[in-house]
């Protein structure tokens, strides 16, 4: 069995064992909170899960697909402004503020495109008449990326020199967040399965 802690390389520098095993173990190995990180992602559901159940309306993956839209548009307008403020210079770049908005921007611009797209194929797809899993899942992809973006601008403290590469502490919200997409693509691109089948 491969250990999961770090090894020390030839140069005398500490490097990290690139195995399933160590990635594994440095996202929910004791010293990194699985239990809090679980309860998060489990509350992120549950929350998706009530909300659908108290709006019952067919149009969920719709109003989600707007508000991932949204919510790029407002993430791509805060990164202009630090441009707009003629400022955007070295030291503005190592600035705290521009690091937190522009951890959440890069990241929401790649996910973004994945959610909406599979949020109007489960629209199109279900004839605007979603399952509850399908509008369920829907609203779980934009609880994570709500919650990536509280790790990072509001739990900011946690996020700096975070390296899971050398064994630092990952954040449970930024955690949570980045899982919770992970699971939720997965789940509407097996309801989009479901449907087409």
């Amino acid at each position: 069995m491969v250990s999961p802690t770090p090894k020390s390389s030839s140069n005398g520098n500490t490097q990290a064992q690139a195995t399933t095993l160590g990635v594994v173990w440095r996202m929910i190995g004791p010293s990194n909170n699985p239990i809090e990180k679980t309860l998060l992602i489990a509350s992120a559901y549950g929350i998706s899960h009530v909300i659908h159940s108290t709006f019952e309306t067919k149009h969920v993956p719709i109003y989600c697909m707007l508000f991932a839209g949204f919510l790029s548009n407002i993430l791509g307008f805060r990164m202009s402004l630090f441009r707009v403020a003629g400022t955007l210079g070295s030291n503005e770049l190592k600035t705290t503020s521009f690091q937190k908005w522009s951890r959440v921007q890069l990241n929401n611009a790649e996910w973004a495109p994945i959610i909406m797209i599979l949020q109007l194929a489960i629209h199109v797809l279900s004839g605007g008449s979603p399952t509850k899993n399908g509008a369920t899942a829907c609203l779980f992809a934009n609880m994570g990326t709500i919650f990536y973006c509280m790790g990072n601008l509001v739990f900011f403290g946690d996020v700096v020199d975070d390296n899971p590469g050398v064994g630092h502490r990952l954040p449970p919200f930024r955690f949570a967040g980045a899982s919770i997409r992970y699971l939720a693509v997965f789940l509407m691109v097996y309801e989009c399965t479901i449907l087409v089948a």
